[in-house]
This record gives structure tokens, C-alpha cells and sequence, in this order.
């Protein structure tokens, strides 16, 4: 998905940390760097890295997150600003003045489906051509599994704007 910045330039939001992984957002980031520093010191590298890599050559940052990282970034976050007190303001003191867009389908049957075939296949996102766009895992081929397309339905796709666990 690409969005209009106020310049008139199109974005293309990362999904930066898509896996609930400290380990996996260094490894992303800043591989050389040392693992063993106090966790909010590797947060703070962390963080830096994926606002300079999200803006590019421009003050605008976007990030994609979905709803199976938030919890565990939002942790991270209250490490990393354990100053503020709220979830919102740990984003703010992260990036800067914020905008949501909440995006969700109607249909969560096809939903689940949808998160049931990104989990198996790994692969996320794709463009209309194709192209891959956000790929988690190596390339495996989807097996419809009603029980887990039922357990992503009941259990973790948000319905009326929550997600029930």
C-alpha cells in the first residue's frame, strides 16, 4: 500500500516489525550491533533505524502494523519511553506526531482465510502483478485447514474493532 505525503510523494509504509522478535528487528536493522547493551539502548537503535529507513529523504515516517505485533510493540515502546503513560504517547515520543488509519476487512471469514494462508505460505503482501511485497518465511504451498481458519475467526480477528484472544 503506498500513501500520499503532504509533499505530493508517495510512501510506501514498512511493516518494521511485524514479528514480536527484538532479536529479528536488530538482525533487520543493524546486524553488527551489540545485543548484549541494555535492552532500551537496543530499542533506541532499533527505533532510529526504522524511522530513518521509513522516511527516506523525507520527514515523513509511516509504518504498517498489524494487530498480532501491536501487543508486543507496544511493550517495547513503554521500555524504550517508560517516562510516559500511555500507549499513544509512547508512539508519539517515538515518531513524532501521529496519524491512524485503521484499515479492516467486512468480510472476517475472508479474513481469517487470508491470515491462515500468510501464516502457512508466508508470504503477506503482494502487489496486483504479483510482485512480493512482504514475505516472513520461505515459499510453502497453502493447505486449507478449517480448524485454523476457525480459530483465527473466533479467537483473534478483530470484530467490532477488537480483537478477542
Amino acid at each position: 500500500m503506498q500513501a500520499a505525503g503532504g509533499d505530493g510523494h508517495l510512501r510506501d509504509p514498512g511493516s518494521y516489525f511485524h514479528r514480536p522478535s527484538i532479536a529479528e528487528w536488530l538482525a533487520y536493522f543493524e546486524p553488527a550491533a551489540d545485543a548484549s547493551r541494555p535492552e532500551a539502548d537496543i530499542l533506541a537503535t532499533i527505533f532510529r533505524a526504522a524511522i530513518a529507513k521509513g522516511s527516506g529523504d523525507t520527514s515523513m515516517f509511516g509504518l504498517r502494523l498489524q494487530r498480532h505485533s501491536f501487543d508486543f510493540f507496544v511493550q517495547k515502546l513503554a521500555v524504550l519511553h517508560p517516562e510516559r503513560s500511555s500507549d499513544l504517547q509512547r508512539i508519539e515520543a517515538a515518531f513524532g506526531q501521529t496519524l491512524f488509519l485503521h484499515l479492516t476487512r467486512l468480510d472476517k471469514v475472508e479474513q481469517a482465510v487470508s491470515l491462515v494462508k500468510a501464516e502457512q505460505t508466508g508470504l503477506w503482501h503482494a502487489a496486483p502483478d504479483g510482485t512480493e511485497l512482504e514475505r516472513t518465511a520461505p515459499p510453502s504451498a497453502p493447505v486449507y485447514n478449517s480448524d485454523e481458519i476457525r480459530t483465527w475467526y473466533e479467537g483473534r480477528v478483530p470484530t467490532g474493532g477488537v480483537a478477542r484472544r
